[in-house]
């Protein structure tokens, strides 16, 4: 899929993702079915990043499918919506905890995400990255 983002959607994304909103991510299930799931995330430098365990059924899906769309609506009526479609890359490792941390402190004052963070350095994390093709706004 060709990179069909103008500089003026990605200026207006820039600003539409500032606000607390939840993201549902869509993958494609072993089924073939889409599965839907709310997801935390920054958006920085063109890249949205969400952090995931490894072990759930969106990271397995996103291991056979690289494929995703995430829709993001304002609260509470979704008078305003994106959508976005994009090709997932996946980071491990230590490099992660940065955007993990920056993911978290969007969402948490910063001695809770700090707190937060601490919990999620024990389990098997990765970093979800995805750099919009497409996009469409409604409002």
């Amino acid at each position: 899929m060709a990179t069909r983002v103008t500089e003026d959607q990605l200026a207006r994304l820039e600003t539409y993702l500032e606000g607390p909103w939840i993201a549902v991510l869509a993958t494609k299930g072993t089924d073939g079915f889409p599965l839907l799931a709310p997801v935390w995330y920054n958006y920085a430098g063109g890249r949205l990043t969400i952090s995931s365990r490894r072990d759930t059924a969106k990271f397995r899906n996103l291991s056979r499918d690289s494929r995703v769309a995430l829709s993001i609506c304002s609260e509470p009526q979704a008078k305003e919506y994106v959508t976005i479609w994009g090709r997932a890359e996946t980071t491990y490792g230590d490099s992660i905890w940065p955007a993990t941390r920056a993911i978290l402190g969007r969402y948490q004052e910063p001695e809770d995400a700090d707190k937060y963070l601490v919990q999620m350095q024990a389990q098997d994390r990765a970093i979800i990255s995805v750099q919009p093709e497409r996009v469409r706004f409604r409002n």
